[in-house]
């Protein structure tokens, strides 16, 4: 079995019937896709009128710091525990000085966005991680905040994507992104994924001979491997604005939202169940309305965890190993950092994959650590 964190290209998606009601964002006239997330941010801050302070947390991927960084936006930052929640009065007082609060949902989680909304500043939520999860309350996360950005690539298997929505002129550039070697990549996570064992494993094999983050996995560099791209220029930063494939339109339109959220959710409730005291405690449970992008774990010697899981079949990644430079300090959240680990529970996996992968986890865990 080869399972990776982020869900294969579904044929069903493309090619099956049509889901009965689409979800926010693709409900909204004023969603655009664009190639990368990071796109989706930049265009964001382009059309709220590039704010000259903005208020982001200190636990982030770095991208949409790099994406504010290069408008020669201000970043204050906002403090985050090594619990991953937000200190909600220390984001209020950060915001006090800032044209704007961005918010990021964790692994499709809730954000503070209440308490955002009454600090009386610009709002923008990033539910890259999110894609279909709603609050508790019902509200679809995004929905009723100045910007919404989203990473569809995560969330949906296909081979590129972000996308945003924001009142406000939105200068998106007249190219598109070509994706023939992501497309390739997702066809063979679906190929791993194959009952029919000689399928499986000649997929595999392709994927561990040409996978840059397997190696580095193999080799205890995952870290230096997956680092952040800083110091982009406008011209990159425009690429990343770019319409994405067709593909990824057409998937955006057919997926059903409520299907792969229901799916997500057992997967998550089985896996952290399995998974136990090794999930974050902040996101053990799983709030009414979350749909999860995966189960964080916190685990020590993270390298040689990594490779065990690797070595059977479980493609887990870091997550946000590395903070973006202008960040300063917070030394709990770079030990959280070189501690993470998502594992899958994605719409392609059954509840007993899902397991499955969460128990050779735990197991893997158990003999690296004892």
């Amino acid at each position: 079995m080869i399972v990776s964190v982020y869900p294969p290209l579904e044929r069903g998606i493309l090619f099956g019937a049509k889901p009965d009601r689409l979800e926010f964002p693709m409900t909204d006239e004023r969603c655009v896709l664009t190639h990368l997330g990071r796109g989706a941010v930049w265009l964001a801050l382009k059309a709220l009128g590039v704010p000259k302070r903005v208020a982001m947390p200190a636990f982030h991927c770095g991208s949409e710091v790099e994406a504010a960084r290069a408008l020669g936006i201000k970043i204050e930052f906002y403090r985050v525990s090594s619990d991953l929640e937000v200190d909600v009065d220390h984001m209020t007082e950060v915001a006090r000085g800032c044209d704007a609060l961005y918010l990021i949902s964790n692994f499709g989680f809730p954000t503070p966005y209440e308490e955002a909304r009454s600090a009386g500043k610009i709002v923008i939520e990033d539910v890259a991680h999110g894609l279909f999860s709603s609050s508790p309350s019902g509200r679809p996360l995004g929905n009723g905040a100045d910007a919404a950005i989203f990473c569809p690539r995560k969330s949906l298997g296909v081979p590129d994507g972000g996308a945003l929505v924001v009142s406000g002129d939105i200068d998106q550039p007249e190219l598109r992104a070509q994706s023939r070697r992501a497309l390739a990549s997702l066809i063979l996570n679906r190929a791993a994924l194959s009952g029919f064992a000689p399928i499986s494993a000649v997929a595999g094999a392709v994927l561990e001979r040409v996978s840059a983050t397997g190696r580095a996995a193999e080799a205890g560099t995952m870290t230096e491997t997956v680092i952040g791209e800083w110091n982009l220029t406008e011209a990159d930063l425009r690429a990343a604005a770019a319409e994405p494939s067709r593909l990824t339109g057409r998937a955006l339109r057919r997926a059903d939202a409520a299907a792969i959220r229901e799916r997500r959710r057992e997967n998550f409730v089985a896996a952290a169940e399995v998974l136990a005291d090794l999930v974050q405690p902040a996101y053990r449970a799983l709030p009414d309305g979350t749909c999860p992008l995966y189960v964080p774990i916190r685990v020590k010697r993270r390298d040689a965890v990594m490779k065990g899981l690797w070595g059977r079949g479980v493609r887990a990644i870091e997550i946000w190993p590395v903070a973006h430079p202008l960040l300063e300090g917070y030394e709990d959240l770079r030990q959280v950092r070189s501690e993470l680990i998502a594992l899958p529970v994605h719409q392609a996996l059954s509840v007993e994959r899902a397991v499955e992968a969460a128990k050779i986890a735990a197991s893997v865990v158990s003999s690296e650590t004892e």
